[in-house]
């Protein structure tokens, strides 16, 4: 049986709004599966996290696979739903402009939700040594590929990309960067550092580090 004396301050169990529990331990669960990985977690450290009782865990998650799956999918719906938004609410700028607009929900989301940038990149290779933590739907590595397909089938579509250039191929390697800029989120030592990266990166896919020739 629980110890109950082991689940440390936070709301008494049974209390309070359940989506909000559902919630408070995905929260715990990314940021401690960003920290150790899947297979160096334990629902107890992530319990502890989130200040419930593993029983409480259990409740809602029926094992360690399916809170990862879980917290997977809620950490890349969020990802999805800011470059989505970033969309629709700037529906007349260039393609690169709303990308760009959806990196700065990206460092909004970064901060305010410690681990999801990190979580999201390192689960690239988490899921392909463990094939059982896929997700599926639109929560899934596709989503991102086909959102970058679209984006830059808008880009041809606008006359902002070149006709020689291959859609499918170029958004492979977005999807590659934002992988591994994802993974860069547990190496540099702040969120303004992070920030600032992921803005250099805004400015090389804007062109901007390309300087004109001096006029004569």
């Amino acid at each position: 049986m629980e110890n109950k004396k082991s689940r440390g301050p936070g709301r008494p169990v049974g209390t309070g709004n359940a989506a909000q529990t559902q919630a408070q331990i995905l929260n715990a669960a990314i940021v401690c599966f960003s920290e150790g990985g899947y297979s160096s977690t334990s629902n107890r450290d992530i319990a502890q996290r989130a200040q419930v009782t593993t029983g409480l865990l259990y409740h809602y998650f029926a094992s360690k696979q399916d809170l990862y799956r879980c917290a997977l999918r809620e950490a890349n719906e969020c990802l999805l739903q800011a470059y989505r938004e970033a969309c629709e609410e700037a529906p007349d700028v260039t393609s690169m402009e709303q990308l760009c607009l959806g990196l700065e929900r990206v460092i909004a989301l970064s901060e305010s939700r410690p681990g999801l940038m990190r979580f999201a990149g390192s689960a690239v290779a988490e899921v392909q040594q463990r094939p059982d933590l896929v997700v599926v739907a639109d929560a899934s590595e596709d989503s991102f590929l086909k959102l970058f397909i679209a984006l830059l089938e808008r880009a041809r579509a606008r006359g902002e990309l070149r006709a020689d250039v291959d859609i499918t191929s170029s958004a492979g390697v977005l999807l590659a960067c934002f992988i591994g800029l994802g993974l860069m989120h547990g190496v540099v030592h702040s969120e303004s550092t992070y920030a600032q990266m992921l803005r250099s990166f805004q400015h090389l896919i804007m062109g901007h580090f390309a300087q004109s020739p001096d006029k004569p």
